[in-house]
């Protein structure tokens, strides 16, 4: 693209013209289309197929088409396409639709009525080649019945369909589909590829898969955790590795949904949920949703509106969803997002303001910003914190062994004894000092040493 816009003086007749043949006769060139694949690979000596990438190599008129087609379908795309299609369409989202079929699977179940769920299979396209336009056909050997209690007839229909009995939950989306979400056995298979990428509820869970990662304590033998998980989580300018917990990040990313509830008044997501539970607060949120059991998404997501609700105010415009007797305006009531300039919301923002751990004097730039392998600044991390495996550290362990230092076997071996006390230490520090002709006061704990550099 970029060529097209500095050149675009010599090839705009020829590009324009182009496009006005295009317009005129509603056809062009097959060659443009043309399109040569290239597979890259995507590790060192690739073998296998699935090691490599297919790249598409097809011609920049073409490209160019493509773009300005699909930039005039999307003025319409919204009115044209059915409200049930939530992907590829803008201001849709996919996870609508999982949202949409957990509440409408969990009213049906605590209804008790009788019921069929169709789960369908779209056949791919190495199914068959020479299929209709529209690509898309049934595959009804892959396809499920599922029954919601006592359904008359099932066994007839699936003979009549040639598809197969299947059962609560489902994989729908690749999301499971009416489990509760506090049984665990429903994540295996998320939290398997986890384990697959990294060699009591879900997110503890995977939290524990990560501390076991960092620690290297994924095989057999038992690995020491240094540093307990808060700090891990903290800030790299308040001691901690950044990683973020894992909870208050879903809380962070569930706050999408409590924001567009608000703002997005006429989704068929948002009228699925008002028809079900009906609104409180004005409209800007459900009521309670009732009831301990079910597969209701909407009653989790929900129950995070008192911390979302203290981070948003409100534009006040015609006052049809926010109750003034003065101050109106023209335009609709508006939420205005108050951890950030735009007023719109971000997960970013709203997961700071969840996670804001205490703050600590640490020497984060010496150790992170230095040029140095992370494995030694790792290292000297957990040195700062005080929780290598010394004697002292050892001991507290419940190990059973002398504390004193096993070089000069004087004094108890600590962190700040072993890296600066002991004759040993003293003695490469002087070498050092002295070979870059420094002349140094050693401090007493290890911290100090850091902030003095």
């Amino acid at each position: 693209m970029a060529f097209f816009q500095k050149c675009w003086r010599i090839v705009e007749d020829d590009i324009m013209a182009f496009f006005g043949e295009v317009f005129e006769f509603c056809k062009f060139e097959k060659s443009l289309n043309a399109t040569f694949i290239s597979l890259i690979p995507k590790k060192v000596n690739a073998l296998n197929i699935h090691d490599f990438r297919p790249i598409s190599l097809i011609g920049s008129i073409y490209k160019i088409l493509a773009k300005v087609l699909a930039n005039r379908l999307a003025l319409v795309l919204d009115n044209i396409i059915f409200e049930a299609q939530n992907s590829f369409v803008g201001g849709r989202k996919i996870l609508d639709s999982v949202l949409i079929a957990n509440e409408c699977l969990d009213s049906w179940l605590k209804s008790c009525i009788p019921g069929l769920i169709c789960k369908l299979d779209i056949e791919k396209a190495y199914d068959h080649v020479n299929w209709d336009f529209t690509g898309l056909k049934v595959n009804m050997n892959k396809s499920e019945m599922v029954p919601i209690g006592e359904v008359v007839g099932l066994e007839d229909l699936v003979k009549l369909l040639s598809c197969h009995v299947g059962s609560l939950p489902l994989e729908y989306l690749e999301m499971p589909l009416g489990a509760s979400y506090k049984a665990l056995g429903v994540w295996n298979p998320i939290i398997e590829k986890i384990e697959r990428r990294l060699a009591g509820c879900v997110a503890k869970r995977i939290e524990s898969i990560q501390h076991n990662f960092l620690w290297g304590d994924m095989g057999e033998v038992h690995k020491h955790h240094l540093v307990g998980w808060d700090k891990v989580c903290s800030p790299l300018q308040f001691g901690g590795l950044g990683v973020r917990p894992l909870i208050l990040f879903n809380r962070a990313l569930l706050g999408k949904w409590l924001w567009c509830f608000g703002r997005e008044e006429h989704h068929l997501w948002r009228r699925v949920l008002v028809a079900k539970y009906g609104v409180e607060r004005g409209g800007w949120i459900t009521n309670i949703p009732r009831g301990s059991h079910g597969c209701s998404l909407w009653k989790y997501i929900k129950m995070g509106w008192d911390a979302f609700s203290s981070h948003f105010g409100f534009d006040v415009g015609l006052g049809d969803w926010v109750l003034f007797w003065q101050d109106r305006g023209e335009s609709a009531d508006k939420m205005h997002w108050r951890l950030n300039r735009k007023g719109v919301f971000d997960s970013r923002s709203y997961f700071q303001a969840l996670h804001a751990p205490g703050i600590v004097a640490f020497p984060w730039k010496i150790i992170w910003g230095v040029k140095s392998l992370r494995r030694v600044a790792l290292f000297m991390w957990t040195v700062a914190w005080g929780r290598i495996l010394t004697c002292d550290n050892l001991r507290k362990r419940g190990f059973v062994l002398a504390g004193w230092c096993y070089m000069c076997k004087g004094d108890d071996e600590l962190v700040d004894h072993l890296f600066i006390h002991c004759w040993a230490a003293r003695r490469l520090w002087s070498s050092v000092f002295h070979a870059v002709g420094i002349d140094w006061v050693f401090p007493n704990p290890v911290l100090d040493l850091l902030f003095g550099w």
